[in-house]
């Protein structure tokens, strides 16, 4: 009886702390007036985007698109990204989708961590996570689509993009 008393409590526990987090980050990491929708996938999405593009030394380990508006999106999205139910759900006309890529272990994944107004445009913080447990080395694109909408309704004209603290020009 004990047992079933620990696991109820340590359930309620886990909800409320999973609410209370929830809340955390959509209170700080994106401010009023802004909706966020993200997806990851372990491709590359873009026509243009990390896999076709190679140095001279080696490939770059990050990269990132704007996709202001449709048409932007039948040219720079891969057929197969075209028809993913989340790009076909974007409104573009109150919408943009930036898609942030970076070369990494399939075992690791691309998060949303912060978005912040600047004077003409965003500031986009990405992170990587990774399971508990050994690396495995197998890199390859990743990519994560991210939705936003803006109540301002405007394009950004400037773009300041980090993964994991580093910023990415393009």
């Amino acid at each position: 009886m004990e047992r079933r008393a620990y696991l109820g409590v340590a359930a309620a526990g886990l909800v409320l702390a999973g609410g209370r987090y929830a809340t955390m980050l959509d209170g700080q990491a994106v401010p009023d007036g802004i909706d966020v929708a993200t997806e990851h996938v372990v491709d590359d999405v873009l026509e243009g985007g990390l896999s076709t593009q190679q140095g001279p030394d080696e490939y770059p380990v990050h990269y990132y698109h704007l996709v202001p508006d449709e048409a932007s999106a039948s040219a720079a999205l891969t057929e197969e990204a075209s028809r993913k139910s989340f790009v076909q759900e974007t409104e573009f006309d109150r919408s943009v989708l930036l898609v942030v890529q970076y070369m990494m272990s399939s075992e690791q994944w691309l998060t949303l961590e912060q978005i912040e107004r600047i004077e003409d445009g965003l500031a986009v913080a990405v992170d990587t996570e990774s399971p508990a447990g050994e690396y495995v080395q197998d890199e390859g694109v990743h990519s994560l689509m991210i939705r936003i909408t803006d109540d301002k309704g405007t394009i950004p004209t400037e773009l300041r993009v980090s993964v994991n603290s580093e910023r990415i020009d393009v």
